[in-house]
């Protein structure tokens, strides 16, 4: 058999569609516009029938053929992901769902015959394998598949990770998200020589990486903390976990390797919760302008992180009952989530707000109704190219006040806040965490239970000189 014919034979694959952890079928057709506007490849989710999976990989393959003879060799996906989702197949019978197999195989191999003389390949109807249809009893595409390297196989990993970005429904990831496990993957490695083949990972070379890894703790030149540590050994558990699973990656699992997997630190990163000091708030506030006063507010009111204070638009910011209140999706959790938080502002923070907004509105165009904008008309916070305008101020007022209060700390004095005040629940609507699974199906959000405790613990605040407003017409 020729080598280059294989080669390419394997490049198109047999099959194309790929299995990922959900059971789904996938596979990797065409390229498509990023979000940041390069031209990568385009994934599409295909179902977890196998027959109507190819069928569809087959259907996509013939339009993107038509895009590329039309648009040559630098052609994209016209409307992304969305030609995915249906192409008629739905309707197909089960006979023309196989006569679509067929095309597609044959298509396969026509591709990979132009490189030159290759064996037909069959699948077993009674064990599901692919086998090639002149070989030895046994010897299957198994057993005839490239060995992989590892460098080869982290790359698949993260396009199968990447593809996940932007997927609703609870089922994707976000960009820092994918971002994170890149850099883990990556850093987790490092003790690896990337021309490994996958397949003499065994039990002690697993162990021997992971111990690499525990090792740079405490290590004199390149000391990581307990929790990065866990982190890089969980994100190789997942890529080995994921290529244990693919039929087209010749690695498996050694023997147990998930009693290796259950190894880590314990306990990696002591909880930090601030208690509760009027006087250590009372500092930072008497040292902060109104700008600086209103970030703080936000988050022991609203348990704001930066990102969600840069975010903010005017059109969440709403009249509710006589007061104003915040109500939006939460910033870090919006691709899970599916509800609106609403959070009643004290007459304090909505006072120092509306000033705030008024000094923003000069440059409202162009900044996609953002209610704050920075002095000289900038977003306050951005992924790429980074930029965290409130972080920056806060960390200049600590220094200012000689306080050392992470701005992260404000969300945790007010969810202690509420926890005493009103329990789980209340804490629980305070930090727009979600219902349990079994319930949120059938159970709607009441907000409404969240704001007598929210008053109560602004009323604690103003009685301790926390919260003021140098305005003498706060409603109180």
């Amino acid at each position: 058999m020729d080598e280059t014919a294989l080669a390419t034979l394997k490049n198109v694959g047999i099959p194309t569609i790929r299995m990922h952890a959900r059971g789904q079928y996938f596979a990797r057709i065409g390229y498509r516009r990023s979000a940041n506007g390069t031209r990568q490849r385009a994934f599409f989710y295909l179902g977890r029938d196998e027959n109507a999976a190819v069928a569809k990989a087959a259907a996509i393959k013939h339009v993107w053929r038509e895009i590329k003879k039309k648009r040559g060799k630098n052609a994209i996906w016209p409307v992304g992901k969305a030609l995915a989702t249906d192409f008629g197949l739905a309707h197909l019978s089960p006979q023309e769902i196989d006569a679509a197999v067929e095309r597609h195989h044959a298509e396969m191999t026509e591709d990979a015959l132009e490189q030159g003389k290759v064996t037909v390949f069959s699948r077993d109807r009674e064990t599901g394998q692919m086998e090639r249809m002149d070989a030895e009893p046994g010897d299957t595409v198994a057993n005839q598949m490239s060995r992989l390297r590892v460098e080869q196989v982290c790359a698949m990993y993260l396009d199968y990770r990447k593809g996940k970005i932007d997927i609703g429904g609870g089922q994707g990831i976000n960009e820092k998200s994918y971002t994170n496990e890149y850099r883990n993957l990556k850093a987790g490695l490092v003790s690896v020589d990337p021309r490994t083949l996958i397949d003499t990972l065994q039990y002690a070379e697993i162990e021997r990486l992971r111990d690499d890894i525990f090792r740079r703790v405490g290590d004199a030149k390149n000391s990581i903390s307990k929790r990065t540590a866990n982190n890089y050994w969980t994100e190789i558990q997942r890529m080995l976990n994921w290529a244990h699973r693919q039929a087209n990656i010749n690695y498996r699992h050694p023997e147990d390797i998930h009693d290796l997997f259950k190894k880590r630190f314990r306990n990696p990163n002591p909880v930090k919760i601030a208690e509760y000091d009027a006087d250590q708030l009372k500092a930072l506030l008497g040292n902060a302008t109104d700008r600086q006063r209103l970030y703080i507010y936000l988050a022991l009111n609203c348990g704001h992180y930066q990102i969600d204070i840069g975010t903010l638009r005017r059109n969440e910011i709403v009249a509710q009952e006589g007061y104003t209140a915040i109500v939006r999706k939460r910033s870090k959790t919006a691709q899970q989530n599916d509800f609106e938080a609403m959070h009643v502002l004290w007459p304090e923070t909505a006072a120092v707000l509306r000033r705030e907004m008024a000094k923003s509105a000069r440059f409202a165009d162009g900044n996609g109704d953002l209610a704050l904008l920075s002095s000289r008309g900038r977003p306050l916070y951005r992924k790429a190219p980074r930029c965290d305008i409130i972080g920056d101020s806060y960390l200049a007022l600590r220094h200012r006040a000689g306080v050392e209060l992470p701005f992260k700390q404000f969300r945790k004095l007010g969810a202690t806040a509420m926890q005493r005040l009103g329990g789980d629940e209340t804490r629980r609507l305070y930090k727009a965490g979600t219902i349990d699974d079994g319930d949120k199906v059938y159970v709607r959000e009441a907000w409404g239970k969240l704001t007598p405790h929210l008053m109560a613990w602004g009323d604690e605040l103003r009685r301790d000189g926390v919260l003021f407003d140098r305005s003498p017409l706060v409603r109180r």
